[in-house]
């Protein structure tokens, strides 16, 4: 009997001008991995934009993006990574060459991005997407220094603020940097299966996964029952125990010494 043939699914990666690095490199990683770990779904990445050439956030500059496709599958994942305000440790091009990438790439968005596309936006790559009128009528989220903006660019999409993705029928949105590998670990976990999203989580050092409705200002992840079932071992506590003891010594003597100080004759 023949193996199943496994299910492809096309990703488009849409690497708009002064591309933040980590909203590609993150969620991208994911899928790399992914495609390692299992051999069900395979995810063929592709990368298109305005230019062929794109400087990102850091200076490090992307070669061989390839143009805008006329096409889109209707399986595809279409991503949208998110913007730096300028470019850092190279030259930056002038504002009114980016304003110019960027008004041709939202009129592609708003041209081939249908319905039945999946929309991943990470960062302010909402941004864009709202300018293509691609968020109204879903909620959504963003970088936590952009609600307010996405709120006045989408005033017919549900902004909700605090939040490190959000999914709303097909369409993704994360609250941007480190939150889109959240979110690209959930999209595996749905897409592939949960133990798929935990190898790819645990191979990439991510050891806590969080999920969407955390917040993203200063957001605490909680821990895995299998870390804390590790904690609450005979050994673990004795070295705890011991730890506190010498933690609650340390302070006596630092306390008998700064009396003895301050009762000194002078």
């Amino acid at each position: 009997m023949s193996d199943p043939v496994p299910r492809r699914i096309p990703v488009w990666v849409i690497v708009p001008p002064r591309t933040l690095l980590l909203d590609v490199a993150g969620p991208i990683e994911v899928l790399r991995r992914a495609n390692i770990e299992q051999h069900d779904v395979g995810f063929e990445v592709r990368y298109a934009g305005v230019s062929a050439m794109v400087s990102t956030s850091i200076g490090l500059r992307l070669a061989d993006i390839e143009p805008l496709p006329e096409q889109i599958d209707d399986d595809a994942l279409v991503v949208l990574p998110g913007t730096a305000d300028m470019i850092a440790f190279a030259d930056d091009a002038p504002d009114a060459e980016i304003e110019r990438e960027e008004a041709a790439l939202v009129a592609w968005l708003r041209a081939h991005v249908r319905a039945e596309h999946t929309l991943v936006s990470i960062c302010s790559g909402a941004l864009l997407a709202a300018r293509a009128g691609l968020l109204d009528g879903h909620d959504c989220t963003t970088h936590y220094t952009c609600c307010a903006e996405l709120a006045a660019l989408a005033p017919r999409a549900t902004v909700l603020e605090n939040r490190l993705y959000v999914e709303d029928g097909t369409r993704y949105s994360s609250a941007g940097v480190t939150a889109g590998t959240d979110l690209m670990l959930h999209m595996v976990s749905r897409l592939c299966s949960p133990v798929v999203a935990l190898a790819v989580a645990r191979h990439l050092v991510v050891y806590l996964r969080r999920s969407g409705r955390r917040g993203s200002k200063g957001a605490i992840t909680s821990i895995p029952p299998c870390i804390a079932r590790r904690m609450r071992s005979p050994r673990i506590l004795r070295a705890r125990g011991r730890w506190i003891r010498s933690r609650a010594s340390r302070t006596r003597v630092r306390a008998i010494c700064r009396g003895s100080s301050t009762n000194a004759p002078a």
